[in-house]
């Protein structure tokens, strides 16, 4: 991820809430608009468990419905399929213990 990353993304569209389930059973839910990116949610997951999302990410993969869903992704959530307020389910996947201990 190349961007400045010190800025909070601004809430765009509807507030939805996401839940991001650590490979260790850790459920983390944050709040954000459904015209924001996946990118955004991103910046505000890792913000929410002290990870620097410049940090090296690659090692973290991210699955919604059965699909991988790529950091990098512009896409805004409403494109990839997330609708409803409350049922969005992210498994995160942390192959090198970026995360650790939540």
């Amino acid at each position: 991820m190349n961007n400045n990353y010190d800025n909070n993304p601004k809430t765009l569209g509807r507030i939805i809430n996401l839940n991001f389930v650590h490979q260790s059973g850790q459920k983390i839910n944050i709040q954000i608009g459904l015209n924001n990116t996946f990118k955004d949610a991103v910046i505000t997951f890792c913000k929410k468990v002290n990870v620097n999302p410049s940090q090296n990410l690659k090692d973290l993969a991210f699955v919604f419905k059965t699909k991988t869903i790529n950091i990098e992704d512009n896409r805004i959530l409403e494109q990839i399929g997330f609708k409803s307020i409350d049922d969005n389910t992210i498994s995160v996947i942390d192959s090198k213990n970026i995360i650790g201990r939540l």
